[in-house]
């Protein structure tokens, strides 16, 4: 009894999920986002996701998803919420599905894909499961008065625009600039004047400047182009046009995408070696403890008399379990590359077949759902890492090597 009650705390410590303090690093994140170091935010929590619980783990995924959202990449916006509704699900964890779902909409709104946002987001009013929070109630209430917008219901829009602006002035008021911009277009059509936009658009961007939110800034002059653009007001929108330019610059999107998808791919590479490589050394530690306890119990039984009846049990059975781990360890130990051996990652070796196959850069583009400059920024590194100067010397290489 004693031998077993030792056997399960010894596993549960072993195997037992980490805690994450998720307030802590929900803001950690947050500042790391707003300072541009979208880096840093994936690595921390790609290294956290392994080990996670299955309730840590979809939390760990919307934090992805927000941080791809911050570079405007909401194709993988879209991937990391379904993985964090996959999880939800698989565990019958039905408390976050309207958050989840909610997230999704957002991701479909953002692509303008508001067909599929319109029928999640009813689906959500109809749910009986648990309510939205008041940050995510208010957003999917100002979406709705933006589809009453495109319907050109104006005054219906406007009061949901209201509400949801009341909504996320206690909940998330760093978050008020995306409602401004809406207001901002409401108000133009409604009065043909671009005073109260104007008004809103100092609103927008003193928030932004508040919360450290360039993004919002970004969002909210873009706005102002696009109603001068409709509006054929050519001196106003070059004005904005130079705010514009001059924040892009700043926002470096491109460059940081690039090297955001280049490292997640690298890191979920490693991260499979080293969960592999835990899981081996686990079973190999837990095998030699069980071995070690066996042993004790065997001098145990052996000056208490029960060797004599079962010793031969246990040298049968320990060497078994013995034999075991030997043809576990040589089965499952991880081989070093060879010299000169070079490793692509999952996703460089599609990009590789994809480029033998002799689609373009655009077609793969399509195919991983990323900007044609991403791929063209995977396949310098892949000709780098080659040694190869262009497609048809990667072909011959590839031939070559099978």
């Amino acid at each position: 009894m004693r031998f077993g009650f030792l056997l399960f705390i010894f596993f549960s410590t072993i195997f037992s999920a980490q805690k994450i303090d998720l307030r802590k690093l929900e803001d950690k994140i947050f500042l790391q986002n707003n300072n541009s170091e979208y880096k840093k935010s994936q690595d921390t929590l790609l290294s956290l996701i392994a080990t996670a619980g299955y309730k840590d783990k979809v939390e760990l995924y919307l934090l992805l998803s927000d941080t791809y959202k911050r570079l405007q990449d909401y194709e993988a916006v879209e991937k990391f919420v379904k993985e964090a509704q996959k999880v939800a699900q698989e565990n019958a964890y039905s408390d976050v599905l309207n958050t989840l779902d909610a997230h999704l909409a957002y991701a479909y709104f953002d692509t303008q894909n508001y067909k599929r946002a319109s029928a999640v987001m009813q689906n959500i009013r109809k749910s009986k499961n648990k309510p939205l929070s008041d940050d995510d109630n208010a957003k999917i209430t100002m979406q709705e008065g933006y589809l009453l917008y495109l319907e050109k219901k104006y005054r219906e829009s406007e009061v949901k625009y209201f509400a949801s602006a009341k909504l996320m002035e206690k909940a998330s008021p760093c978050d008020l600039p995306i409602v401004y911009g809406k207001q901002m277009q409401l108000y133009y059509d409604l009065y043909n004047n671009d005073e109260k936009a104007l008004q809103l658009y100092s609103k927008s961007l003193a928030k932004a400047d508040s919360c450290n939110i360039l993004k919002y800034k970004l969002y909210a002059t873009e706005v102002m182009m696009n109603l001068y653009t409709e509006k054929n007001n050519p001196s106003k929108l070059l004005i904005f046009k130079k705010k514009y330019d001059s924040l892009d610059d700043l926002y470096r999107m491109s460059e940081n995408l690039s090297k955001l998808h280049d490292e997640k791919d690298q890191i979920l590479t490693a991260e499979k070696h080293v969960v592999s490589q835990s899981k081996t050394r686990i079973i190999v530690f837990s095998a030699f403890v069980v071995l070690l306890l066996g042993g004790l119990a065997f001098l145990y039984g052996r000056k208490t008399g029960i060797y004599k009846k079962k010793s031969s049990a246990y040298e049968k059975e320990l060497e078994e379990m013995k034999q075991e781990l030997i043809k576990y360890s040589e089965s499952h130990s991880l081989k070093e590359p060879a010299k000169g051996e070079v490793i692509l990652t999952e996703k460089q070796q599609k990009i590789v077949q994809w480029i033998c196959d002799g689609k373009t850069n655009k077609e793969i583009a399509d195919l991983s759902f990323v900007s044609e400059s991403t791929i063209k920024y995977h396949i310098k590194n892949i000709y780098d890492l080659l040694q190869v100067n262009g497609r048809t010397e990667l072909r011959e290489k590839i031939s070559k090597n099978g």
